[in-house]
């Protein structure tokens, strides 16, 4: 049987090699000289830059150069940069907005995925108001799920009931956004829950509302963490699992772990 590898070499370019030519600032002209030297080597390469090519993925053919940016250098970066343009504060007024969506573009979360975040988010949402300044746990702008005007005089149990019922997203939405009707645009001011199900019918992202305004990129990756820990989690899990006793943070953490996510 025919085996395949593969690997990926990660290092720091500090300066060129062979010439004392000024080093390019440039991340594209520094990987150029690169690609160049391999390909005068017979060994066929290309610059990959994940943003411009997406869709189409590596070639594993020929050599792929490539810069190693995560998401949290991105946002950090991203952050350092607006700090730079204009001074700027969080205050009560302003929040930190996540979408999460389900990976590859055009990719839809299935109707099991969505029932088991809701009801892991209804079961949790008193732990997690604790993890947030008290000014971000209710309001006009961030309702609650677990207790909105159709759920707050039912128990947990008849609140899994409504969700697992639920034969399509829109019933979801209907249950914990209390949206009503046979139809929602998404515009409406049931958006404005902690936890925004309703962005599935446009974005088809969950929108994440709770969290306070920070210009702090740590505070901002944290709770992107915890968040994408949160809804794997709830993904994977059986009903069984999610609908246990149990509603507090040491409850929560428990099923997820408290490391980092990635």
């Amino acid at each position: 049987m025919s085996l395949s590898i593969g690997v990926e070499i990660e290092g720091v370019a500090l300066r060129r090699a062979t010439s004392s030519a000024p080093f390019p600032l440039n991340s594209d002209h520094q990987l150029c000289l690169i690609v160049d030297e391999l390909e005068r080597n017979n060994l066929p390469a290309s610059i990959y830059v994940p943003s411009s090519t997406r869709g189409t993925g590596l070639n594993y053919s020929v050599w792929n150069v490539t810069i190693d940016a995560t998401w949290q250098q991105q946002l950090q970066l991203g952050v350092e940069s607006i700090g730079n343009a204009v001074t700027w504060k969080a205050n009560s007024s302003t929040g930190f907005h996540l979408h999460v969506g389900p990976g590859s573009e055009g990719d839809k979360f299935s109707l099991d995925s969505v029932k088991k975040v809701a009801m892991f988010f209804c079961r949790f949402e008193e732990a997690i108001d604790v993890m947030h300044p008290k000014h971000r746990r209710s309001g006009d702008y961030i309702m609650s799920n677990r207790h909105n005007d159709l759920l707050h005089d039912l128990t947990m149990e008849q609140i899994y009931d409504k969700i697992v019922s639920a034969n399509n997203v829109y019933k979801v939405c209907q249950v914990v956004n209390y949206t009503q009707g046979t139809n929602y645009d998404g515009y409406s001011d049931l958006r404005f829950s902690k936890i925004n199900f309703t962005s599935l019918m446009k974005h088809d992202t969950i929108e994440f509302r709770q969290h306070e305004g920070t210009t702090n990129p740590q505070k901002m990756i944290s709770w992107i963490r915890f968040i994408l820990k949160a809804v794997n989690f709830a993904r994977v899990a059986l009903y069984a699992v999610i609908m246990a006793p149990g509603e507090t943070i040491e409850d929560m953490y428990e099923l997820i772990g408290r490391g980092r996510s990635n």
